[in-house]
């Protein structure tokens, strides 16, 4: 038996005990593939598994299925969710990031490095709730990671992505203590922001999202029927770059 699962017996499921993210996730898209399961079943099944995930780290797993589309998971297995329009932030509340309406010095995220959502703190210094975030997952504080943004570095690296020019991004990066990127590097980084690019703009048009959006995070509604899920009104930043590649920079710290 592979050393890094350990099965226990009579507990429920098949009682594996996760030792890496890798292991469960492979084993809940199985699930999530059942045919002979509800979603609610399924979901049940995800949760159990989660609670044998020996470190959680930066894995999120949704609370209730009422989070999910009718059909509830994919082909692959995954959770199909029915994300809110707009990148979820409340219609009205959109303001562009620019360097004269830069980035919070603060920031708040939950979850890893691959997203580009963030939150700020608010002025009382506590965290916002996952409610007032409008992210349906259940409660992980080992997901939960803080920082400072580096405004300058920020503007002249996307500055430096979208125009091209890799003598100005190592530049940036050197300077923050970052390895400096190859050719390769920086045409991967350029795919990566007119990816996000494409999202943002998609989310508000006609509007310049050169370098993000800023607003307050919209209360999830059902697609289907409107009905109110979580009340959102957190404060959410949606960057054109990954935490992982603002890290790489030297925007944010590493975490």
């Amino acid at each position: 038996m592979d050393d890094s699962i350990i099965r226990i017996v009579g507990s429920k499921d098949s009682g594996i005990i996760f030792k890496s993210p890798g292991e469960y996730f492979d084993h809940i898209n199985d699930i999530g593939k059942r045919n002979d399961l509800t979603n609610e079943e399924k979901l049940a099944k995800i949760h159990e598994a989660y609670d044998r995930l020996e470190v959680k780290g930066d894995v999120t797993v949704v609370s209730d299925t009422k989070y999910l589309e009718p059909e509830g998971f994919g082909k692959n297995g995954r959770m199909l969710m029915d994300w809110p329009e707009n990148l979820g932030f409340e219609e009205g509340s959109i303001q562009v990031i620019t360097r004269n309406n830069p980035l919070p010095e603060r920031w708040d995220r939950i979850g890893g490095k691959g997203g580009v959502n963030f939150t700020t703190l608010p002025d009382n210094g506590g965290p916002y709730t996952y409610n007032q975030r409008a992210i349906p997952y259940l409660e992980n504080p080992e997901a939960r990671h803080v920082g400072n943004f580096d405004n300058e570095s920020y503007f002249d690296a996307i500055d430096a992505i979208k125009s091209g020019n890799l003598e100005s991004l190592n530049r940036i990066a050197i300077a923050n203590g970052k390895e400096p990127f190859s050719e390769v590097g920086l045409d991967t980084l350029k795919g990566d922001y007119n990816y996000h690019q494409g999202n943002l703009k998609n989310a508000v048009r006609n509007v310049d999202t050169t370098y993000g959006l800023k607003g307050t995070a919209a209360p999830w509604r059902t697609s289907s029927t409107g009905e109110k899920l979580m009340d959102g009104g957190a404060e959410q930043i949606v960057t054109p770059l990954s935490g992982e590649v603002l890290e790489d920079i030297g925007v944010i710290p590493k975490y």
